[in-house]
This record gives C-alpha cells, sequence and structure tokens, in this order.
C-alpha cells in the first residue's frame, strides 16, 4: 500500500456551469488485476465521516462510500443502473447511465479516471 494524493475533480450544469476540485490523501494498492484508491472524505465535500473507495480495471470504475454516507456507484459503458443514496436523514434512489469510460495510466504510477 502506497500513500497518495488523490484529486477529484466534478461538474455540473444544474444552475449554470459549477466546478469543484478537492484534494485528498489516502492510499493505493493493487490486488488482483484492480486497482484500489482509498480516502477520507472531506468536510467541504459534506460527506465527513465516510470513506470512499474507489476500485478500477482495464473497463470499469466502482465507487464505494460507507461510514456518514453508504452507497456503491458501477461505471462501465452503457451500463444503466440504479441505486440507493444513503444519509443518516434520508434515503435518495439515482439512476445512473454512462457513455464512456477512460481509464489512463499515467508516468509515475498516476492514474485518470473519466
Amino acid at each position: 500500500m502506497q500513500a497518495v494524493k488523490i484529486t477529484v475533480c466534478s461538474s455540473s450544469d444544474v444552475a449554470g456551469e459549477e466546478k469543484l476540485e478537492v484534494v485528498s490523501f489516502g492510499t493505493l494498492h493493487e490486488k488482483n488485476g484492480s486497482w484500489y484508491a482509498r480516502y477520507q472524505e472531506s468536510e467541504l465535500t459534506g460527506l465527513a465521516g465516510t470513506m470512499t473507495t474507489i476500485k478500477w480495471d482495464r473497463e470499469r470504475i466502482i465507487v464505494l462510500r460507507s461510514g456518514g454516507v453508504e452507497h456503491r456507484q458501477e461505471f462501465f459503458p452503457g451500463l444503466s443502473q440504479a441505486s440507493l443514496y444513503k444519509t443518516p436523514e434520508l434515503t435518495i434512489p439515482l439512476q445512473t447511465r454512462t457513455r464512456t469510460v477512460t481509464i489512463t495510466a499515467l508516468p509515475a504510477g498516476a492514474w485518470q479516471l473519466d
């Protein structure tokens, strides 16, 4: 397991173009052909107390959250998936449709997941 810096960039056009970039520190390791990045969510994301694990292989990305928020979300080209985003206050049903997934190994052991 190696210590890593994890940068998560997100954008939304719900109320105009809104972009958010959060930097966290966590761990990265490989097991049976899959990679795992784990980090504690920041208060800035509104997910304090939540551990996030991002798992990926050559074709899919899975985001797992546990603690303050419970959620599992999978991204695979063409996949349409229903999931439940559970908080202490409420449960929100989500429907995700993935068009594309791009997983790129970068120099020095870094990764870019889109």
